[in-house]
């Protein structure tokens, strides 16, 4: 079974600057899958959210 990387990149894809993150953490690499969760929400670890703010 041949050996795979799986990095995690987090970037901003509505900024310039994210979407450019993005794509100098994927120079020079083959990707064979890739999983984005663009969605809209309040930043930061899960952890430290308080789902009663999403309502």
């Amino acid at each position: 079974m041949p050996w795979h990387e799986i990095r995690a990149v987090r970037a901003d894809l509505r900024t310039g600057e994210g979407r450019f993150r993005l794509l100098d953490a994927l120079d020079g690499l083959t990707v064979d899958a890739a999983a984005l969760n663009a969605g809209v929400g309040q930043g930061g670890a899960l952890v430290d959210t308080d789902l009663a703010d999403d309502r």
